[in-house]
């Protein structure tokens, strides 16, 4: 997307404060660091670039090896979904 190379990394996420379960998402990695995209948005030019995410701790991303059937990576923290509540 974009012009990233996704990947994928099963993570809990938190919502206000209160857990809300585990769920995949894509990973991209900026300048080495790994970034959760919780949503995809359009770039001014028209291209595709995250519109919700959240930098991780490379200390707690850890590959999946083999990878599973949906996911590359598994994040051991839990990370709050920064999108605002509807």
């Amino acid at each position: 997307m974009g012009g990233y190379e996704v990947h994928h990394v099963y993570h809990f996420v938190t919502r206000a404060g209160r857990s809300v379960g585990y769920f995949i998402s894509d990973l991209i990695f900026v300048k080495s660091l790994p970034i959760i995209v919780f949503e995809w948005g359009v770039a001014p030019d028209g291209g595709v670039r995250p519109k919700w995410s959240v930098t991780l701790n490379p200390n707690h991303l850890h590959a999946l090896v083999p990878p599973w059937p949906k996911a590359d990576y598994t994040y051991d923290v839990a990370k709050p979904d920064p999108r605002p509540l509807s």
